[in-house]
């Protein structure tokens, strides 16, 4: 007795993308007087009842999906959740006289600023919402006097060793 297997499918997808729809409807909108929309259908490998029943929801709902988001624009509204830092907030991180820190890292700057935000996160908000792509904190190349000291005192108390065995 053989094993059960599963049977085989049809090589079109049952439910093409969005994509394949788009394709499909502009081949529609775009069709010879006498292409038939058999023919159409098959161009996009689909049945010509499912090339209906999307001609059929695009009549009534037209462009619903996109209406909501549409809608909001117009109303000056954003679509999901609210910003946890206010713009005018993160506008105070770009200028010297309002931010003290500025010359330091993001994390600096955050934790200063009292940002209820991670570094990646308030280097996103600024670079989307502001459009402060480059937007890095200022650093410097140079070498402190401090550490300079250490650097040196560690070169002549190990300038004798050598590098095979060190």
């Amino acid at each position: 007795m053989d094993s059960p297997k599963t049977p085989e499918q049809k090589e079109i997808l049952k439910e093409p993308d969005t994509e394949e729809r788009s394709h499909y409807f502009w081949h529609f909108d775009h069709r010879s007087p006498g292409e038939s929309m058999a023919a159409v259908a098959a161009a996009h490998g689909i049945d010509e009842k499912t090339g209906r029943r999307w001609r059929q929801d695009r009549a009534q709902f037209g462009d619903a999906r996109r209406v909501r988001k549409r809608k909001a624009a117009e109303k000056g509204h954003k679509l999901g959740r609210k910003f946890r830092v206010a713009e005018d907030q993160l506008e105070k991180l770009l200028h010297n006289d309002t931010n003290p820190v500025r010359d330091a890292p993001l994390e600096v700057q955050q934790r200063d600023n009292d940002m209820p935000l991670c570094p990646r996160a308030l280097r996103y908000n600024l670079s989307n919402r502001l459009n402060a792509h480059i937007y890095v904190a200022a650093y410097s190349n140079k070498v402190s006097t401090t550490n300079k000291s250490l650097r040196v005192q560690y070169g002549h108390s190990y300038k004798d060793e050598d590098v095979k065995g060190f």
